[in-house]
């Protein structure tokens, strides 16, 4: 009945596993090791970015609009998501949230690279303001080579934000490090899958 008339299932019902990492943490890696495990995953949903640029303090609203794309797969890496555990969490509140930290300066390097600042200063994209504003009342919207403390700063309080966020609920978040040998013992552990051989899509620096 549901299939004939159109109708979702009860957001309840889905378990969504949600990377709330920031950007340059192996979200690539990652994503291709979910999809080993049988997930379909979805790495930054890049062309519906200026759908949702004038609703980047409505983090609801940007949930809604990207519903389509949370009934369609049930694997989500990189920007926006790291900008959206609060809503995910409660509108799917049976998902599960990865943490993947790496060494601030090495993250840096990688985001340096990335972003090309030696050229020029970058301008974030709308899905990276999403994730950089919620730590910056002033409203970052550009980044420059000078900026590298305020970047580090601004992934590590997402860090322990996302912790403090999911400190009282216990099996809903798995924190792991980039350099951990066994990324791919504790993922299948907590997702309760069958461990499989963890790929790296490029090297460790360029992440």
């Amino acid at each position: 009945m549901k299939k004939r008339l159109g109708l979702l299932p009860p957001a309840t019902e889905r378990r969504l596993v949600i990377g709330v990492s920031m950007h340059r943490t192996g979200t690539r890696s990652l994503a291709s090791y979910l999809r080993s495990l049988g997930h379909k995953d979805l790495h930054w949903p890049w062309w519906c970015e200026q759908q949702i640029s004038r609703h980047l303090d409505d983090h609801e609203r940007i949930v809604k609009i990207l519903e389509p794309l949370l009934y369609h797969y049930d694997c989500f890496l990189d920007v926006p998501f790291p900008g959206l555990y609060r809503e995910l969490d409660r509108r799917f509140p049976n998902s599960r949230f990865i943490l993947v930290r790496r060494d601030p300066t090495r993250w840096w390097r990688s985001v340096y690279r990335h972003w090309d600042l030696d050229a020029a200063p970058h301008r974030l994209d709308p899905f990276e303001e999403l994730v950089y504003r919620q730590y910056d009342p002033t409203g970052m919207v550009r980044v420059t080579k000078d900026d590298a403390e305020a970047l580090m700063s601004k992934a590590l309080k997402h860090s322990e934000e996302v912790q403090a966020f999911f400190h009282n609920s216990a099996g809903k978040l798995l924190v792991v490090d980039l350099e951990t040998e066994d990324l791919n013992v504790r993922i299948s552990r907590f997702l309760g899958a069958q461990v499989q051989p963890y790929p790296h899509e490029l090297s460790t620096e360029g992440f």
